[in-house]
């Protein structure tokens, strides 16, 4: 809740990077940080409908569990709840918002529990204190101290720190959202909310002093960020980078898993990656072209030819099936005996003991397709009667007159690779190409529709209703579109396969329509086939990190070899590798290419920055306003603003990310200035952005100062918080009911409270 900062949440994330450092304590479940704990979210929705904290509460104002040395930022149990409170949140309406956008899986279904965002953090929020806050107390005071000393060393600094106007604008945007949601819930006071939400005892007087205490913590670390980014020297981020190779040195590289020995080792002879690349897609081709072709051919033949067998039979002395057999030239009816028949499919079907006389079905086999018709009275362990024609599988060299056809195929794959494709020129046509020109002859008014769809295998539907769910749901949806009329052409694409559709009438719930179906010509079909397949396999560049811990034999310690004694890599460009594998019983040969130049930094400009689009009818004066806002900040400080407002930003900014042609101008401007804010207008003219920017630098540079700076502010922060120390005996008295004197006490600061203005704690 409120617009909070990423520099409040950077030692909680290092808790979790590098938890050896706090071995000795509990962690922090996910939800204490600005990550999402999927965790959490299972427990809120298969455990909580509305879940209220007992009325004891969970933490009492009377009780002090870390003294503040300058005696302005104490941390009584009330304030602890409620940054705990806050946490648990923030991050749960990110969540449900981040769900609701589509912008993450909402696996649990929170999006349709839950009405809004507010409704499912207050939830989760209730819920997370009284079951979770004691699992992770340790993690809770370790943040709480560190919060503490931060903003002790602030006072030091500056006596009127939580006075300012900064300050007391930050708390007041975050208590006047409390005052919506107590609206928004019925509630008369701000602390009737508060004591449902976060228990018995919890005060809006509470939350102001937690408000205040992080809003100088907030301003505080950003003001230590940018007095360290500023000192950030050229020398002190090469030195960094270099004691931390694994976070910038990467290797890029190609592979393939084969399944044999010789692909694997014609793999590793190849010189260059369009070598190693061209060689992996001709021998997808050769082993699955036929595949493709006969699902094309083959198989459509055999379905059509089981089709016109449908129901066929000699019953009654009646020879449809004979007939039918005959005209499909099957062979003559035999006894088959297991010893007899060879082929292991076949023989499983002949013999299934639920086969049925006059049953008709379709065998494949490695080779082809067997349709057998079972002549038999009753399956037999010994002797069957049955009749087959065996459809063999062809490699399709020739399609028709296309001499070149599969040539063709294989020159479009190879073609479909390259960064220019130049593809062979065919007759063949896609689905696309097929509508279309069946569009352009109904079209006319002139045109002699009957006869025109009378060349071709139409359907005809002479009241097809909204709701129908016999003809393709894309037919049905297109007809009833507003604004469809009688004599309208429809043209629908449908992922693969298009329909032209004939409106003849249209009435509110009903149409007669005529529609043709049209699918890829082979060619095309099954190049669509072998590129969804190849596309599975074909090598795509892959990059990797420098990593000098990986284990000894592995592709990944082969990558990051060095030269000894420096950090060069032992590689050479397009050198090559093979590493075998067997799991159960099956051998993979995984080749490796290094490609590009082995261990190298990300060189590409990119810019430490942001922006933000105000488009309401009020933009100009609205980017004005947000421009004096920022104005005079600098570095992290202008950034944190920035985002503050709802701005996109980032130390790695790159042109490919910003979409506006105006804003990209500015922003990768040669002659920008460190600190620069400025109002841009967008391209269509309907807003203008608020832009900042801080510096423009190599990608590697601008991360690892980001890395740099945010290990100096951590380091500075654990220091400060070492000489603190938490009240154990308070500790120990988490989730027990206030005693009758901490009652009386509380009693009494509360009238000292409200009797005196003397600020924060007092």
């Amino acid at each position: 809740m409120g617009k909070g900062s990423r520099n409040r949440q950077i030692h909680l994330q290092d808790r979790l990077d590098h938890p050896e450092k706090y071995k000795e304590k509990k962690h922090a479940p996910k939800w204490l940080t600005p990550l999402i704990s999927l965790v959490l979210v299972v427990a809120i929705v298969v455990g909580v409908a509305a879940y209220i904290i007992s009325a004891n509460g969970i933490i009492q104002r009377g009780r002090i569990l870390i003294e503040s040395q300058s005696g302005k930022f104490d941390v009584n149990q009330n304030i602890a709840t409620f940054i705990a409170w806050q946490s648990v949140y923030s991050n749960s309406a990110m969540y449900w918002t981040y769900c609701s956008y589509g912008l993450m899986e909402d696996t649990y279904g929170i999006t349709t529990n839950y009405e809004s965002a507010d409704e499912y953090a207050l939830t989760s929020a209730q819920y997370s204190l009284e079951n979770q806050l004691r699992d992770c107390v340790d993690d809770v005071i370790e943040s709480l101290k560190i919060y503490v000393a931060v903003c002790d060393a602030a006072y030091e600094a500056d006596k009127n720190c939580y006075k300012t106007d900064a300050v007391k604008a930050g708390v007041k945007e975050t208590l006047s959202q409390f005052e919506e949601l107590k609206d928004t819930y019925g509630y008369s006071s701000v602390n009737g909310f508060l004591k449902v939400a976060m228990g018995n005892g919890i005060k809006e007087s509470d939350i102001e002093d937690a408000l205040t205490m992080l809003e100088v913590y907030d301003a505080y670390c950003t003001e230590k960020q940018v007095s360290f980014e500023t000192a950030t020297t050229l020398k002190d981020l090469e030195n960094f980078r270099d004691a931390n190779p694994e976070d910038y040195y990467k290797n890029d590289y190609i592979t393939f898993a084969a399944d044999n020995q010789e692909l694997a080792d014609q793999l590793a002879a190849c010189k260059t990656p369009e070598e190693f690349k061209a060689l992996v897609l001709s021998d997808h081709f050769a082993n699955n072209y036929k595949t493709a072709y006969n699902k094309y051919t083959t198989q459509v033949t055999v379905a059509d030819a089981v089709a016109s067998l449908k129901n066929k039979t000699d019953a009654n002395g009646g020879t449809s099936l004979t007939d039918a057999l005959n005209t499909l030239a099957f062979e003559a009816a035999k006894d088959y005996t297991p010893e007899t028949t060879e082929d292991a499919d076949l023989k499983a079907w002949l013999f299934d003991d639920s086969r049925e006389q006059y049953d008709v079905d379709t065998v494949e086999t490695e080779n082809g397709i067997y349709i057998v018709a079972f002549l038999s009275e009753a399956a037999s362990t010994t002797t069957v009667n049955a009749r087959e024609k065996f459809y063999k599988f062809e490699e399709g060299t020739e399609y028709g007159e296309d001499k070149s056809f599969k040539d063709n195929i294989l020159k479009y794959l190879q073609e479909s690779k390259k960064d220019e494709p130049s593809y062979p020129n065919v007759a063949y046509k896609t689905d696309v190409e097929k509508a279309d020109a069946l569009e352009e002859l109904l079209k006319p008014d002139t045109a002699d529709v009957t006869s025109i769809l009378g060349g071709y295998d139409k359907v005809d539907v002479e009241a097809l209703a909204s709701d129908n769910s016999t003809h393709p749901e894309a037919v049905v949806d297109a007809v009833f579109e507003d604004g469809v009329a009688a004599k309208d052409v429809l043209n629908i694409d449908d992922d693969g396969t298009s329909y032209i559709v004939y409106v003849h009438e249209i009435g509110s719930a009903t149409a007669k329509i005529t529609y043709v179906t049209f699918e890829s010509d082979l060619y095309y079909q099954i190049i669509d086939e072998l590129t969804t397949s190849l596309d599975k396999v074909y090598p795509t560049d892959k990059t990797a990190n420098y990593d000098a811990d990986a284990e000894a034999g592995t592709f990944e310690a082969w990558l990051s070899a060095v030269n000894t004694g420096t950090l060069t890599s032992a590689r050479t460009e397009n050198e090559t590798k093979t590493f075998e594998t067997t799991k159960d019983e099956v051998t993979t040969y995984n080749v490796y290419m290094v490609i590009n130049t082995p261990m190298y930094l990300e060189t590409d400009k990119v810019v430490y920055g942001g922006y933000y689009l105000y488009s309401s009818s009020t933009y100009a004066a609205d980017a004005e306003a947000a421009k004096a806002e920022l104005s005079g900040k600098t570095y992290a400080a202008l950034i944190n603003e920035l985002s503050a407002l709802g701005g996109t930003t980032s130390y790695t900014v790159t042109e490919d990310s910003v979409t506006d042609a105006n804003l990209k101008a500015w922003l990768f401007s040669a002659d920008r200035k460190a600190n620069d804010v400025a109002v841009i207008n967008n391209v269509a003219g309907t807003g203008a952005y608020i832009a900042a920017f801080v510096e423009s630098n190599e990608t590697w540079y601008n991360t690892a100062k980001n890395n740099y700076v945010t290990e100096k502010l951590e380091a500075w922060m654990d220091e400060l918080a070492a000489n603190y120390t938490v009240n154990e005996k308070v500790l120990n008295k988490l989730g027990e009911a206030t005693t009758e004197t901490e009652a009386t006490t509380t009693a009494a600061e509360e009238t000292t409270e409200a009797a005196t203005e003397a600020g924060l704690n007092g």
